[in-house]
């Protein structure tokens, strides 16, 4: 009989707590994920491996819409770098926000508020606009007490 390490046991025995637990709470399992019943002794599946590092996420500011958001990092970053390099610009010259580019802005710390310039053309002329935007209390804890230090800011006008 092959030999089933204890918190593989452990780790299914809470499983099943759970789910029943939530069987009793909402009184249906259609939306639940369905669960193994069977152990596996598969050796590639190593119980006690550590779990991997969640994917640093990105607080993003939307222009057009006045709303914060979080976003998996690797998702607005391009794996194609050589294509499209980042480019630093000066602050009296910031990015035209069209086709879904970006512009990272420094978050400072014990400040409520942040400013940032961006472009905008109407086809005629380009204009140079500033905004100041107030921080959410909770952005604003995060960036000076918590555990997400939130340096960086992007910002989408789409």
């Amino acid at each position: 009989m092959p030999r089933i390490p204890i918190s593989r046991i452990k780790q299914e025995v809470e499983q099943r707590r759970r789910h029943q637990l939530s069987i009793a709470i909402h009184g249906s399992t259609s939306s639940l994920p369905s669960l193994s019943s069977s152990l596996s002794t598969d050796a590639d599946a190593d119980a006690d491996a550590p779990p991997a590092p969640p994917e640093p996420l990105a607080l993003i500011y939307n222009i057009r819409h006045d709303t914060f958001r979080q976003a998996p990092r690797s998702s607005l970053v391009k794996q194609d770098v050589s294509s499209s390099p980042l480019v630093e610009l000066p602050y009296d010259m910031p990015p035209l926000l069209v086709d879904g580019r970006m512009q990272i802005v420094e978050v400072p710390r014990w400040k409520r508020k942040v400013g940032f310039y961006w472009r905008t053309s109407d086809g005629e002329q380009t204009r140079v606009l500033w905004r100041s935007v107030k921080l959410p209390g909770r952005i604003w804890w995060q960036r000076n007490f918590g555990e997400k230090l939130w340096t960086e800011l992007w910002i989408e006008r789409c």
